[in-house]
């Protein structure tokens, strides 16, 4: 539970007693006393109550290939893995790649069953399944190969060897299933199987060891159901066993010696021998899961002793004064980030155990409740990078995903029938006075006071029958001046001045024919400047001033300043929206349609800044909602239609921040600035803020507990605290910056598809070489961060063929492409978590699209020695044949001139 939300429901619940204490001036604080200490149990309660997580399922209907998930784990990528009985699943955050045993495809998965999963060094992923085969998944190529080292097991059965009635989901499995997978810090893959025992798999000699029940070797093992194995970092390995007891396997020269730990009768040794699960925490202690739903930790020191010296340590899970776990197996344990155990029992549901505050938290079935736990038979967990804890359960709803209360602003709502909130649901406009009172005006609900001493409400709203009522019920802006007094901007009933004495509003508004009265009943902006004046921006009868004197004088009279055609330096909107004055005291006035106005007071000359077509350095629109200066003397402008800029007044340029700075919003209503420097702007697509040092944005939507995507021009305001209130159409929201605590996890981006013509290439690849008649083709993409996926943000491009980046929700992560001509390409996609952080590297896929045979080198260079070769025949040929004929000629002629010759002699 957030503790603000707390404290403020505290005290509205508790002010009456808090207030008799006070007003009855009892002689001793006793009572005072008493009602701290029930405030402060309180407040630990809350911190450690099980109200702050919700549990939500991901179930067959979500594509889950089935509904008990045995075992689970997060790669090196970021994907999240699941087996079920029917199916190994990967999970992106929003899709489910489904791996089953397909009978024609001898590099499938060997069967569907699966019960362990491990990550080797290299990235393979091994998986065991319920028919004992041993199964590598090559992710480069998406293929499998299967290993069948249990077949070659034989094993005998110890005599003392119990049957159990075991529960269903373990009932089913053979004695060569494949309970658990490790690989310890040689590269040697560790394999426990239900009923054959242990095997050391050499993976790249293809060479395995077995360890198992023996009867000639009565210091081996004494129990071939292996449940649980953990590496050690000396090399040595931990053996939980199912009737065996805990075994440490120390690799020798020549042997591997076998160390048992078993319950003797000492109440200081193990506790149970019929080991089911087996965890080590953060401080290298293991926990120790029993058949019998007991619990055993032995230290990281005691870890070190021999059998006969080292101390196990009780575990009781106390409720209500009794053992809860009398009859669960303890099936699965897990750490979270904060460092509370959380352990999964068949039979009892979830257990979560603060290590610190020796706190216990229970989480079981409710069919009463949908955001309860799914199923009270728990038998696999995991926190991943992103601090998400998963909670696989038998014949359940599927998957169980633990949030935790993501509420991270304040919200002030509507609230007639208690009249303990706001009474409408638009805000437009909000102060704060020195007397703990916000003034919060409505859109249909007139001015509304909220004591935040004591949590009452005030209304005040237009009564006819009352001339010192409040003129409209509708208010758009509130000002305080020098002297106390409140300044009233309404939408149609001109500007009122409350007197907080004596209750009474008097009202000041448009008086035809006079030019001192107000320039129009529409008042959209109120500012005090240094010299006390009063400005007053209205929405068609442009800039007012009330003048110091005329405040204290209690006599507004109204100076206008009106928009002229005829001159260049008057204002350039009569539709004033936003005043600020900056500190050198120049006063800036934001428009609606006539961009930004720089007025001088000594001169009342107007400079304005328009947006320039084709211009980027110009303001992006001419409708100016809100400013702000920050403390490097930078103006920041919130506009309708053109988002966010920075104006450099010294250069008179404009940097406009848009979706290529992840500023996911074209309007901007308010501005305001921590204590830190760092912006925060409420928008109609969430609340922003911009990080001073790194110049990143981060968005908050409803998820974070904002009273709507969509807030109001107008409604900000900063209190001298820090505490900031942005007002909108369901209410307002109200918080410390410094107390918003933002998802700082860089997720991994992936691409989770690769499509050509819609059909999927198999594998995760880098780089993909097509022909030219497959230029169509699509990637999908993933951010792996699965706090709230759906608010993470994504933005790709295809170097060679794009050219910007395309800004996407999680809505639209497929990225088409169709006729792209031949040649290299690269898809790039970056990617944020839920919170707006973001990874900047992403993810790339090289793409060679090759040109058809009558474009590539080798054919246009053959074309050319073959035209070329032709062409020198033909030319060859021609000469010679040229030859010829000149030789006929030449010899002709000399024929017919021998003939001619011998004819005249």
């Amino acid at each position: 539970m957030n503790l603000d939300i707390y404290l403020s429901k505290f005290f509205k619940a508790n002010f009456g007693i808090i207030n008799s204490i006070v007003h009855t001036k009892l002689q001793t604080y006793f009572s005072f006393i008493i009602l701290f200490l029930v405030f402060l149990a309180q407040v630990y309660a809350a911190a450690d109550s099980p109200g702050d997580i919700v549990f939500k399922q991901l179930r067959i209907e979500d594509g889950l290939s089935q509904s008990t998930v045995s075992c689970m784990l997060q790669d090196r990528e970021g994907y999240l893995w699941f087996g079920t009985a029917n199916g190994l699943n990967r999970y992106d955050g929003y899709n489910f790649l489904v791996f089953v045993n397909d009978p024609s495809d001898t590099t499938s998965i060997s069967g569907n069953g699966i019960l362990s999963m491990c990550e080797d060094k290299d990235g393979y992923i091994w998986i065991g399944t319920s028919d004992g085969i041993l199964n590598k998944y090559d992710r480069w190529n998406g293929t499998f190969t299967r290993y069948n080292i249990t077949e070659e097991m034989r094993t005998q059965v110890d005599p003392e060897e119990a049957f159990y009635d075991f529960p269903l989901p373990f009932s089913r499995s053979s004695d060569r299933s494949i309970t658990s997978i490790v690989q310890d810090k040689n590269g040697y893959l560790w394999v426990g199987t239900w009923g054959r025992g242990l095997v050391k798999f050499d993976v790249k000699n293809n060479k395995v060891e077995y360890f198992h029940y023996d009867l000639n070797k009565p210091n081996g093992f004494h129990s071939n159901r292996i449940r649980a194995i953990i590496p050690d970092d000396d090399g040595s390995v931990w053996v939980g066993t199912l009737g065996g007891g805990l075994y440490k396997l120390v690799p020798g020269v020549d042997r591997t010696v076998i160390i048992k730990y078993e319950h003797n009768g000492n109440p200081e040794s193990l506790i149970d021998d019929k080991i089911f699960s087996l965890f080590r925490d953060s401080n290298g202690d293991f926990w120790i899961g029993t058949y019998t739903g007991e619990i055993d930790r032995l230290t990281k020191k005691n870890q070190q002793l021999p059998p006969d010296k080292a101390r196990f340590e009780r575990f009781e899970i106390q409720k209500d004064g009794a053992n809860y776990l009398s009859e669960s197996l303890i099936t699965s344990f897990a750490q979270d980030r904060y460092g509370e155990l959380w352990i999964g029992t068949y039979y009892d549901g979830l257990i979560r155990y603060n290590l610190k505050k020796k706190i216990f938290s229970f989480y079981r079935n409710d069919p009463n409740q949908p955001n309860s736990l799914s199923k009270n038979d728990v038998l696999s967990i995991m926190e991943d990078r992103s601090g998400t804890i998963w909670i696989g359960t038998h014949l359940g709803n599927g998957l169980d995903k633990i949030e935790r209360s993501s509420v991270k602003f304040n919200q002030l709502n509507k609230d007639l029938k208690n009249r303990n909130g706001l009474d409408d649901d638009v805000v437009w406009a909000i102060h704060g006075d020195d007397n703990s009172n916000l003034w919060i005006g409505t859109f249909k609900g007139g001015l509304n006071r909220w004591d935040r001493q004591t949590g009452k409400f005030t209304y005040y709203r237009k009564n006819i029958f009352d001339q010192y009522s409040i003129s409209d019920n509708h208010i758009r802006t509130i000002i305080e001046d020098n002297s106390g007094g409140l300044w009233i901007g309404t939408y149609s009933g001109g500007l009122n001045r409350f007197n907080k004495t004596t209750g009474k509003f008097l009202h000041y508004g448009n008086i035809p024919g006079d030019s001192l009265s107000l320039g129009a009943d529409q008042v959209q902006a109120l500012m005090i400047d240094h010299a006390k004046n009063l400005w007053v921006g209205t929405f068609g009868g442009g800039l007012n001033k009330i003048s110091a004197e005329d405040i204290v004088a209690n006599h507004p009279r109204f100076k206008r300043y009106i928009h002229d055609s005829q001159n260049p330096f008057s204002i350039s909107d009569n539709r004033v929206y936003a005043l600020f004055e900056d500190k050198d005291s120049t006063i800036w006035i934001g428009t609606f349609g006539g961009g930004l106005d720089k007025f001088n007071p000594a001169t009342e000359q107007f400079i304005n800044y328009k947006n320039i077509p084709g211009d980027e350095s110009s303001i992006s629109d001419n409708r100016v909602m809100c400013i702000h200066e920050d403390d490097d003397g930078y103006l920041w402008v919130g506009t309708y239609g053109g988002g966010l800029q920075k104006f450099d007044k010294q250069k008179e340029k404009f940097i406009r921040f848009g979706k290529r700075n992840k500023m996911n919003s074209s309007v901007v209503y308010g501005i305001e600035a921590d204590n830190h420097k760092n912006l925060w702007m409420s928008t109609d697509n969430g609340l922003f803020k911009l990080n001073a040092r790194t110049g990143t944005f981060t968005q908050y939507d409803l998820h974070d507990g904002l009273q709507s995507l969509e807030f109001s021009g107008g409604a900000y305001f900063k209190s001298k605290s820090g505490e900031m209130f942005f007002g909108g159409i369901n209410g307002l929201n109200y918080f410390y910056p410094d107390s918003v605590k933002d998802n700082m996890v860089i997720p991994s981006i992936v691409v989770s598809s690769i499509r050509v013509f819609n059909e999927p290439i198999k594998g995760e690849r880098n780089r993909i070489e097509l022909s030219y008649l497959q230029n169509f083709f699509s990637f999908e993409f993933s951010a792996l961060d699965y706090t709230n996926p759906q608010d993470n943000q994504y933005a790709y491009i295809l170097e060679g063929f794009d050219k910007d980046w395309h800004y996407v929700d999680s809505r639209r992560r497929i990225a088409n492409y169709i006729n792209l001509s031949p040649g290299e390409y690269v898809f790039c996609v970056i990617g944020s978590n839920n919170d707006g952080i973001w990874n900047n590297d992403g993810a790339r896929i090289h793409i060679i699209i090759l040109p058809p045979f009558w474009e590539r080198w080798w054919f246009i260079a053959g074309a050319a020695l073959l035209i070329t070769f032709i062409i020198f025949y033909v030319s060859t040929v021609g000469y010679r044949n040229l030859l010829a004929i000149e030789k006929i000629k030449s010899k002709l002629a000399a024929d017919l001139h021998d003939n001619v010759g011998s004819g005249l002699t």
